[in-house]
Parts: structure tokens; sequence; C-alpha cells
């Protein structure tokens, strides 16, 4: 919970650098065959879904509904706008 509820740029940062190591250890070692090719799928989905989540939440720099950010608790009017992000190898 620590890293979920109590977001800051550090603990960000080194949540998607985690999540980096994880995507490339996948990209340069995940080989497998029959059930265990699902297996492996659905753990690069997840890294991959963690590596967006974690690139939006450090361009958000505020709080907003769900992302709390305790070192930017307020909210900035100058941020009510839509963050997409996307991309595999090359998170944007």
């Amino acid at each position: 919970y620590d890293a979920s509820l109590w977001r800051s740029a550090d603990k960000l940062a080194r949540g998607r650098a985690d999540a980096d190591a994880a995507w490339r250890a996948i990209a340069d070692h995940g080989h497998a065959d029959g059930i265990g090719a699902v297996a492996l799928r659905e753990h690069a989905a997840m890294v991959a879904s963690a590596r967006w989540v974690l690139s939006a939440a450090l361009a958000r720099d505020e709080s907003r509904g769900m992302h709390m950010r305790i070192d930017r608790p307020s909210i900035d009017a100058a941020q009510e706008y839509r963050l997409l992000t996307g991309g595999l190898d090359q998170v944007w």
C-alpha cells in the first residue's frame, strides 16, 4: 500500500524503473510453449499496464481523484486534461 496509496515522484520513479526492468527481462528472456506461452503473455500484459500507469502517474504532477501525491497534495487547475499513454518498448 505504501507505494500505491502514498505516491511521490521518488516512489513512482523507482516503481517505473522496476517495471522497466521486468519488461526488459520478459522481452529478452521470455520464451514459452503451449499453456506457458499464455501465462507469459499475461505477465507481459500486466507489466505493460504497470508501465503505462506509472508513466501517467509521474506525468500528473498533482493530486486528483484516486491519484494522491504526498509531494503534491493540491489539485492544479492547469492540469484539467486527459493523459494518454501507450507503447511497449518505449512508453509514451
